[in-house]
């Protein structure tokens, strides 16, 4: 099985749980894979919105039905206090903002949900930011696609100088996420 054939029958399958857990990365490739005509926009908008939609109301009920459990995690986050205090300056806003600022979006939807925030006004906001995230990072992902079809296109036959990109990129995603803690 090629890795073309793997993708085009479980890549939509690895976005949604890509996007349930996280997502930006799984987002941009998804993009370039778009600009290659491997995936269809459509569908990786749909999958990826869901996917996030879900994990965020995962993590949002976590925090509100298994409080106890969710302020003990976040005693092992050291900026507990300062995202309740965003929470309480930012309001409504601090579920577009979240998505965007690295380390901070399961922290936070766990206090909005033991701080008790409003389900259905979470529901409804949640949708709009996670189609506004997704659809950016799509968004950056196919911009990106012509570079990336053009290292293709170079080195198409070189195996060994894509797997080693691939791992190099792997490692730096890696070391920035280390580098945040």
């Amino acid at each position: 099985m090629t890795l073309l054939t793997a993708l085009t029958h479980y890549g939509y399958w690895l976005l949604f749980g890509w996007s349930f857990i996280e997502g930006e990365i799984g987002l941009i490739l998804s993009g370039i894979l778009i600009k290659e005509q491997v995936f269809d926009l459509q569908t990786v908008l749909i999958i990826a919105i869901s996917g996030a939609y879900l994990g965020d109301l995962t993590a949002f009920l976590t925090g509100r039905w298994a409080h106890q459990k969710a302020q003990t995690w976040l005693q092992r986050y050291p900026k507990t206090d300062t995202l309740a205090n965003w929470i309480e300056q930012k309001g409504i806003w601090i579920i577009f903002i979240e998505r965007y600022l690295y380390g901070t979006h399961v922290p936070i939807l766990l206090l909005l949900g033991i701080k008790k925030f409003p389900l259905k006004t979470f529901l409804f906001l949640d949708f709009f930011a996670v189609a506004i995230w997704a659809t950016v990072y799509v968004s950056i992902g196919y911009l990106l696609g012509r570079t990336a079809q053009q290292l293709i296109e170079t080195y198409q036959n070189d195996y060994l100088a894509i797997s080693l990109l691939f791992a190099l990129l792997i490692a730096f995603w890696i070391i920035f996420r280390q580098s945040k803690h």
